[in-house]
C-alpha cells in the first residue's frame, strides 16, 4: 500500500493499494499503445507538411555535392531519404573526418550534423526526401525534414 502524506479534510493519509497503482499503470499503457499503433499503413518515406523546409539544387553530369542535416544524436531516430527517380542522382551518407569533425563549432551537447553527397547521374528531375525514423518503427510514416528539388543538366 501507497500513502499520499498530504491529509484529505482530516480522513487521513489518502492511500492506493497495489491493486489501484497496477491499473493505473496498465491504463497508461493501453492507452500509449494505442496512440502509437494509430498511424497510417502503407506510407513509405517521409510525409510533406507544410513547415518542411524545399530547397532547390542544380548539378551537372558526375558533379557531386555536399548537403548537411541536422542529427539528433541518441534520440531513437535515425536520417532517411528516398529519391523519386534513381537513375537521376545517386545519394550516399559521408563519414565525417576526424580534420572535419575538429573544424565543426559545436557547443557541448550539440550532435555532429549528418553529411551527405548528392551525385548527378544523367540529365532530368527529381525529389530526394530526407527525413527521421524512429528505430524499429519502418511501418510508421518518417518525419519529415527537408525535400531537396534537383535538376542535372549536361
Amino acid at each position: 500500500m501507497v500513502c499520499i502524506t498530504k491529509r484529505q479534510a482530516g480522513n487521513g493519509p489518502a492511500c492506493l493499494s497495489f491493486f489501484s497503482i497496477h491499473a493505473i499503470l496498465i491504463a497508461g499503457f493501453v492507452l500509449f499503445a494505442t496512440s502509437a499503433c494509430n498511424h497510417q499503413k502503407g506510407t513509405a518515406g517521409p510525409q510533406k507538411t507544410e513547415n518542411m523546409e524545399t530547397a532547390q539544387l542544380t548539378l551537372r553530369l558526375n558533379e557531386q555535392k555536399t548537403v548537411q542535416m541536422p542529427s539528433r544524436g541518441a534520440t531513437g531516430l535515425q536520417l532517411v531519404f528516398t529519391i523519386e527517380d534513381s537513375s537521376i542522382v545517386e545519394v550516399a551518407r559521408k563519414e565525417l573526418s576526424p580534420e572535419d569533425r575538429d573544424s565543426l563549432q559545436l557547443r557541448p551537447g550539440d550532435a555532429i550534423p549528418a553529411v551527405f553527397t548528392i551525385r548527378g547521374k544523367k540529365q532530368g528531375k527529381t525529389v530526394v526526401h530526407f527525413g527521421e525514423r524512429r528505430v524499429g518503427m519502418k511501418e510508421m510514416p518518417d518525419l519529415p525534414l527537408r525535400d531537396y528539388e534537383i535538376t542535372v543538366t549536361d
